[in-house]
């Protein structure tokens, strides 16, 4: 019996996204999900006694996706490509071909509104004539008919459901027209041009489009109207293929740098997956420098200036300002389900291989609890599930310390020490009214001498007085002590923090209650430790520390780096696996497997007759009296009698 119904919501619709730093192998993971004969390149591990569990997982998800027809590749979606497509339309609408393409070459060589404002002159001038006489004229008279039908299919005043004669439209232009291939080309005259520019040049549209739904260079003001602009074109993609295609709708949008849109997915699409891509910051380099040597000027100067962009997509805290059409990939990593690491060929193997790492997810979302979770998923999910008890407003951070043996010491999560009040459940208006006032130290409510002479609850209150109160909609008005303490005294001071960190909180519960040492344990955090909390960690003998996100700070390059002896150093290890929603996707089979290999094969062992006679009674006479009356009879029949006789026998007993 086959269970391919049971499957087929899994088979036939996935979504991945993938995000990560400029040079971080998203692209990479996306040409190995969209090519068909994936599987050839993957290759199956010997087992010997000295194998791993993961060795054997490995096989089994190896065996699993070899097997005909259960490697199905998936469609791109190059992120801006989606861009382009919203850049045509816009150019072309209510005029003719010509006008068009003078718009368009216009808007490449305007300043435009990037995320970096020292960096907003795009081209001075498009200097491939063949780009301007040939390339793009052709394609838009070639498509014209298309792209001016296509006005109406991106209207956003109409729901994706309401009109599916718009969708036949969205398919045509996208996968059957020239559109894909015009992308390719169209981006390679700009990389040669200068990458850098062209970065710049998607990042003022994508900045543009979630800001204001347009590609139009205006002011960006603060508000979420036009946040899912490109989401919500992603999506029509979608639907589309999915109404006209007869192949499974398998997609990896690549990449997505807003975590505001991954939230969108994720809402949207149960079937959603977000994958981090993840290397070392040398490999990340030599990633960006490699590119910038292809494209552009060939130049330490174009180098440099493609970093200092990955470090503003990655740094940038636009959205604690309201801001929040701006990339922020530091929280798009904190929302991924799925962390794969590409680890350079040319160092000491300690990561699993990037193939491995991709068989794995597919075979998960296909065959959900097919292999369990490795150690270091199992442990990274008991802290992911621990910060949630954070009551931190700033971050939510979790932590597990377990010795040499993977025994679990202690839990942690970064908060207030005991019996204090987290920060999450105190409300700013009380202290000024008076009102639980146990919440509250005696230097919030007394206490503060700055430099005007004024107290800190006196400052606080000047601070309350200036916000606008009426948009929290009867939320509590919870502040960072610190934060505000800081601003008073005009400095920028960790110690003041009421929270203990995840970390911290977690080696420090082995202490107060008795616990034994850790001496070469295992250290798993969901963000790398801090300088302070590495100095712990070092102290206390922690051999390996396994993190998710990047802390900012030099804890890995110094704190934990300098022992005399390298075998005393902590070895940092980025987390690879699933984690948080995923974890439990992924890993909870539909059906238990002994069941569900019963239903597919029939292989269930049952006893026969003779056998269960054996049971019954040790009496010959009996036995042979049972047997006469059980010959002749359907197999059904003799299992009542059976069952009729052991009864009778039970009763005598």
């Amino acid at each position: 019996m086959k269970l391919t119904k049971f499957y087929s919501l899994r088979n036939d619709f996935t979504i991945i996204g993938l995000t990560g730093r400029l040079g971080s192998g998203c692209t990479q993971i996306a040409k190995h999900l969209c090519n068909p004969d994936f599987m050839d390149d993957v290759k199956k591990t010997t087992i010997t006694k000295e194998s791993s569990l993961e060795d054997l997982k490995h096989n089994i998800c190896y065996d699993f996706l070899t097997y005909p027809g259960n490697w199905v590749k998936f469609q791109v979606i190059n992120y801006k490509n989606i861009l382009i497509l919203h850049l045509l339309f816009e150019s072309l609408k209510d005029v003719t071909i010509d006008h068009g393409i003078i718009k368009i070459i216009n808007f490449l060589c305007q300043n435009g509104n990037s995320i970096n404002a020292k960096l907003t002159n795009r081209f001075d001038k498009v200097e491939d004539e063949s780009f301007i006489e040939d390339l793009l004229p052709t394609f838009l008279k070639n498509e014209e008919e298309f792209l001016q039908e296509f006005q109406s299919a991106f209207d956003y005043s109409k729901s994706i459901n309401e009109n599916l004669k718009d969708k036949p439209k969205i398919y045509k232009l996208y996968f059957e027209s020239a559109f894909l291939f015009f992308c390719e080309k169209f981006y390679k005259v700009l990389n040669d041009q200068s990458m850098i520019k062209r970065t710049r040049f998607t990042h003022d549209i994508a900045q543009s489009l979630r800001a204001n739904g347009t590609v139009e260079t205006k002011e960006m003001p603060n508000g979420l109207e036009y946040i899912n602009t490109i989401a919500e074109t992603i999506n029509r993609i979608i639907k589309a293929w999915r109404l006209m295609s007869d192949e499974p709708t398998r997609f990896v949008i690549d990449s997505l740098k807003n975590s505001l849109e991954i939230m969108y997915f994720k809402e949207k699409f149960s079937a959603f997956y977000m994958v981090a891509s993840n290397k070392s910051e040398k490999d990340r380099v030599l990633s960006i420098g490699a590119a910038n040597d292809m494209y552009g000027s060939k130049t330490e100067d174009g180098k440099l200036k493609l970093m200092a962009l990955d470090d503003a997509e990655f740094k940038t805290n636009d959205f604690k300002e309201g801001r929040f059409f701006s990339p922020d990939i530091e929280n798009c990593i904190q929302k991924c389900d799925y962390h794969i690491y590409i680890e350079s060929e040319k160092i000491e193997k300690k990561y699993i291989p990037l193939n491995n790492q991709i068989i794995k997810l597919i075979c998960l979302i296909k065959k959900p609890g097919i292999i369990t979770p490795s150690t270091n998923e199992h442990f990274m999910q008991v802290a992911y599930n621990a910060k949630s008890n954070s009551g931190c407003i700033s971050r939510q951070v979790g932590a597990v310390v377990t010795d040499e043996n993977y025994s679990i010491k202690a839990i942690g999560w970064n908060d207030v020490p005991e019996n204090q009040v987290p920060c999450g459940l105190r409300d700013l208006r009380h202290l000024l009214s008076n009102q639980n006032e146990f919440m509250f130290s005696d230097f919030e409510k007394t206490g503060g001498n700055y430099d005007d002479k004024i107290k800190f609850r006196d400052k606080a209150n000047a601070e309350l007085q200036s916000a606008d109160l009426s948009s929290l909609d009867g939320r509590n008005c919870t502040y960072c002590f610190r934060d505000f303490h800081n601003a008073f005294e005009g400095e920028k001071n960790q110690v003041h923090t009421r929270s203990l960190h995840a970390e911290e909180n977690a080696m420090m519960q082995i202490t107060k209650f008795g616990g034994g040492g850790i001496k070469g344990g295992k250290l798993y955090t969901t963000a790398s430790p801090c300088e302070l909390c590495s100095k712990k960690a070092y102290q206390l003998g922690i051999s390996e520390i396994f993190y998710i996100d990047p802390y900012p700070g030099i804890a890995t390059t110094h704190t934990l780096k300098s022992g005399m002896k390298d075998v005393q150093n902590p070895e940092l290890i980025m987390f690879q696996g699933a984690v948080g929603r995923a974890y439990n996707k992924l890993y909870e089979p539909f059906i238990s497997q002994k069941d569900e290999i019963a239903i597919l094969t029939g292989l269930k062992p049952i006893a026969k007759i003779e056998d269960k006679l054996k049971t019954l009674t040790k009496d010959k006479k009996l036995k042979e009296k049972i047997s006469n009356k059980l010959k002749g009879k359907s197999t059904k029949d003799q299992e009542a009698l059976l069952d009729k006789y052991l009864n009778m026998l039970i009763d005598k007993a």
